[in-house]
């Protein structure tokens, strides 16, 4: 791990990550590049996503480039789906033209991953990668109960398992190799994944992609309290 930066409430964390992704965004507008940015799914960054949604009119569409980290095997207007929940709380105000990569989930997890395959080798390395912390480890899809996580490959087919539908993720490689990361996570719950996650000898996918490649901690103050008590 670079950094860990806290925000006193998740309110604020939303707040704080839209305002840095806004400001980098920006930046890369006034260079003439194009950011391309990997969304994650889950409960905490629709907030963020809703939080980007109020400032849409600060977003510069032409330089960025949006992909997803991971999806489920549903269809794009399926309740369960990464990408209509980004949808609804911020890419709906995308102008015609925006550049979304979505995970073709609706396709089955095999066919979905090879065709997203393909859309990450033409793109190459990401320039931002956003993703979450389950309370098990996982990040993106990579659960530590599969050993389908640990595949070379760049992008996964996650078989479903009991109540959990079959998935696409971004493989280890591709997240390590992504220019930089954004964890984000927050509550008590994750506290014991993360330290997990932060230890030598941790094992779970959290814990290997923090060991290939620098990652950034976005956390509220319960989290980051539990995972260093002495931090006011």
């Amino acid at each position: 791990m670079t950094a860990l930066i806290v925000a006193d409430t998740p309110g604020a964390l939303a707040e704080m990550l839209a305002q840095h992704l806004l400001c980098r965004l920006q930046a890369a507008a006034f260079r003439g590049q194009i950011l391309r940015v990997a969304l994650s799914g889950g409960h905490t960054p629709e907030a963020f996503y809703r939080a980007l949604g109020a400032r849409n009119a600060d977003c510069p569409w032409p330089s960025v480039e949006i992909f997803f980290s991971d999806e489920r095997a549903v269809p794009p207007d399926h309740a369960d789906s990464n990408y209509r929940m980004a949808y609804e709380a911020w890419l709906k105000q995308a102008p015609r033209g925006a550049v979304i990569h979505r995970i073709r989930g609706e396709e089955g997890a095999a066919q979905a991953a090879r065709h997203y395959q393909a859309v990450i080798g033409a793109a190459g390395p990401l320039d931002l990668i956003l993703l979450g912390l389950g309370p098990d480890g996982h990040t993106a899809s990579l659960f530590p109960t599969d050993p389908a996580w640990q595949s070379p490959d760049p992008v996964l087919a996650i078989p479903a398992h009991g109540n959990r539908t079959g998935r696409v993720s971004l493989g280890l490689s591709t997240l390590a190799a992504g220019r930089e990361r954004w964890l984000i996570a927050q509550g008590a719950a994750k506290i014991a994944a993360l330290r997990t996650a932060l230890s030598a000898e941790g094992r779970t996918p959290a814990a290997e992609l923090v060991r290939r490649a620098p990652v950034t901690l976005w956390a509220d103050r319960t989290l980051a309290q539990g995972l260093c008590p002495g931090r006011s």
